[in-house]
């Protein structure tokens, strides 16, 4: 009973198996709550992925992450039994099927160095301003702490 279905409106990334529907993120966290009675879930891999020039102001990627994670509290909301949610990948990396031509990371690693440097991408503080406030601050509740950038 599995099929699989992709819309054309659906924002596209640089993997062509992946499509961004944050929506059907929370639909199954909650399937998997039905079908399983409620399981502890962990998410240890999820993001999207670019193709092309390395580009560090990866807007789409914040897009996606701002989505996906607010879906995933809307099911916390559910009463899903969500523990932990991780980012997929810390750093571009190197992927079985396409090597180093799809990029999931929030930093950007410049092989074409010795030293191959780590340069966080706009993601990567986006990201990082979540897990220090634990999720979205309300912005109607004026400037919190967390969102203050570490010295």
């Amino acid at each position: 009973g599995v099929a699989s279905i992709a819309d054309r409106s659906w924002p596209a990334s640089g993997s062509f198996w992946l499509k961004m529907t944050p929506f059907g993120f929370r639909r199954i966290l909650n399937w998997l709550k039905e079908e399983y009675n409620n399981p502890p879930i962990y998410i240890t891999e999820n993001g999207v992925s670019r193709r092309g020039d390395p580009e560090l102001n990866d807007t789409d990627r914040i897009y996606y992450l701002r989505s996906y994670i607010n879906e995933a509290l809307k099911a916390v909301q559910d009463k899903v039994d969500l523990r932990g949610y991780t980012v997929w990948s810390v750093m571009d990396n190197f992927e079985w099927a396409t090597g180093f031509a799809e990029r999931f990371g929030v930093h950007y690693v410049n092989r074409s160095d010795p030293a191959l440097p780590r340069i966080p991408k706009a993601s990567a503080k986006f990201y990082a301003s979540v897990v220090r406030c634990n999720g979205f601050p309300d912005p109607a509740q004026g400037p919190h702490p967390c969102l203050q950038q570490p010295e």
